[in-house]
């Protein structure tokens, strides 16, 4: 439950504050998410609190391929599966998220070096979401 915790919400208060790994504001950036309209900010930030009141975690998706648009309807549909449906869905999404990661350093580690950006950024990622931070 800590790793589908330690994720931040999709637009949220880490995005606004500038305060999101250097991966994820990439892959939030990538989607649009940092263009919302007025609209659709209130529109995710009511389906967040909605979503973690419901589920106890945050919406998770791989936002990579995907317009704001389509992110708040996926959102929107996802928001009426049951816990355990949307728990799995929820793991899933994060070794997606995992996956992309992984794909986006495309040197070798001895080629990239350990102080490569991407390659530190999803580390932190990958720590952070590690954690016991129940």
């Amino acid at each position: 439950m800590a790793l589908l915790r330690s994720h931040p919400d999709l637009a949220g208060k880490l995005a606004v504050a500038d305060a999101l790994t250097a991966a994820s504001a990439t892959e939030q950036e990538g989607a649009g998410l940092a263009a919302c309209t007025a609209d659709e900010f209130e529109r995710f930030q009511t389906l967040n609190a909605a979503y973690k009141e419901r589920f106890g975690f945050p919406f998770i998706v791989a936002v990579a391929g995907y317009h704001r648009t389509e992110i708040l309807e996926i959102f929107e549909r996802r928001a009426g599966n049951d816990r355990d449906t949307e728990f799995r869905e929820a793991l899933e999404q994060v070794h997606r998220i995992a996956l992309l990661r992984l794909q986006t350093l495309s040197l070798p580690f001895n080629q990239s070096g350990p102080n490569s950006g991407s390659a530190q950024s999803f580390m932190a990622d990958m720590w952070i979401a590690s954690g016991p931070w129940d």
